[in-house]
């Protein structure tokens, strides 16, 4: 079976975990508030925050809000403090059975990642153990927040084809982020995906057989999914077959773009395989990360799990200038993802970097910089990049409060030149083919 296929059932199959552990919890809003508490908040989050998280997501106003966190108070998952009324103050703490139970639904979720890796030929991951550390759930959680990423992408080219006004494509992400749109669309795409390795006409798939499908998954009314069918025809994500009862299918255009989406997500997801003690079928053991430099606190690290890269003979040397100034030097093997948290193979502790931010690839004798739609950018010569970018001779690149260079290992060990810029401290990035010819 084809990779795509593969990743939209790993993705569903989280959704089904998830609503067996959560079976009320179905509402927008309702999973990114349990989602918050237990993977950020789970010392307490205040109701002013959650507020801003939720409005910034959905625009819910704040009688909503407050119902939502009224709901999940009343079923025992967290406690008020001070209790109802709630106001902006209010702080919501997680109660053990709710950080119990969204850990139970990861560790449920984790076969179905390894079902995952045994259909397309890759390493098995390790099983989480049995009480999970914040880096395991992060993990865990990592396939749905790289789809996330590369779907997002995909659904712009979407629009930019339907030629949506920004407030309707700001509409539309909202509405996809809520389960139901979420499950009506990846629910067509697997029908999709089924027809087609059957060879069967294309017919598509009869619409109240795909609203029963959402109606028993998460409870909501037949009329309110149909309706949720209605919007997603309008903005172009399905489209309708021809015959007298309604049949939909996924548009031509939105399924080229999500099958590129898929496709992308089930490249990335071996090296999450790699960070949870699996591999790529290789016969490697894999290093557990490392600090390059203890005085820096921990803000850089290295999981040298990554097996190929450079061979001795051509080896270079990637380093980076951290905010302090201290420069970690680390071996180059490529290709090479630069984060916030595993599974990059590089580790840069700061609020500005994104979980995934960019990537440096090899083609040919060049280098190659990607970013990965990160928030606040990658920029070479101070210019942000939307494109991947061949990086050339003295070239200076900047990913958060970092800067980057890269040298033969046989050059002098001292610090890289910089240069003084409005953003600070910047390091030219030489490739292979310019210091080879030095």
């Amino acid at each position: 079976m084809r990779p795509e296929y593969e990743i939209v059932q790993l993705l569903l199959a989280h959704q089904d975990v998830w609503y067996s552990y959560f079976p009320m919890l179905s509402r927008r809003a309702e999973w990114h508030t349990i989602h918050h508490l237990c993977m950020k908040g789970r010392n307490g989050s205040s109701v002013g925050e959650l507020y801003g998280l939720v409005k910034q997501i959905f625009l819910l106003d704040d009688a909503t809000v407050k119902e939502r966190l009224l709901t999940i108070s009343q079923m025992g998952f967290c406690e008020l403090d001070p209790g109802p009324p709630i106001h902006a103050r209010t702080v919501l703490t997680p109660t053990d059975r709710l950080l119990a139970q969204f850990d139970a639904h990861l560790r449920a979720f984790a076969p179905k990642l390894s079902d995952t890796a045994v259909a397309l030929g890759w390493a098995i991951p390790a099983p989480p153990p049995a009480v999970l550390s914040p880096q395991h759930r992060a993990l865990l959680l990592q396939p749905l927040e790289i789809y996330g990423q590369e779907a997002g992408s995909a659904l712009d080219q979407v629009f930019d084809l339907r030629r949506l006004s920004p407030q309707r494509r700001l509409d539309a992400k909202r509405h996809l982020i809520s389960s139901s749109h979420w499950n009506l669309l990846h629910r067509a795409m697997q029908f999709h995906y089924r027809t087609d390795e059957t060879g069967a006409e294309r017919s598509g798939i009869l619409a109240d057989r795909l609203a029963a499908q959402i109606l028993q998954l998460t409870g909501q009314t037949l009329q309110t999914t149909r309706d949720h069918i209605a919007y997603l025809l309008e903005i172009g994500l399905l489209q309708r077959m021809k015959g007298k009862a309604l049949h939909v299918s996924v548009s031509n255009e939105a399924m080229q773009q999500l099958h590129l989406a898929l496709g992308r997500t089930a490249e990335r997801l071996p090296a999450v395989l790699l960070a949870l003690g699996g591999g790529w079928g290789l016969a490697t053991t894999a290093d557990p990360p490392a600090t390059i430099d203890a005085a820096a606190d921990r803000t850089v690290t290295i999981h040298r799990s990554r097996t190929g890269g450079a061979s001795p003979t051509d080896q270079r040397i990637l380093e980076i200038a951290d905010p302090e100034g201290t420069v970690h030097r680390v071996p180059l093997r490529l290709p090479l993802t630069i984060g916030r948290t595993a599974p990059s193979e590089i580790v840069l502790n700061s609020g500005d970097i994104s979980r995934m931010h960019c990537r440096v690839t090899e083609d040919g004798a060049d280098l190659v910089l990607t970013d990965l739609h990160s928030t606040n950018g990658t920029f070479v010569n101070d210019r942000r990049i939307d494109a991947p970018t061949v990086l050339k001779s003295g070239d200076r690149v900047r990913v958060g409060s970092y800067v980057l260079a890269c040298r033969d290992a046989t050059d002098a060990p001292g610090p890289p030149a910089a240069e003084a810029t409005q953003q600070g401290r910047v390091v030219p990035l030489v490739p292979r083919r310019q210091s080879a010819a030095r």
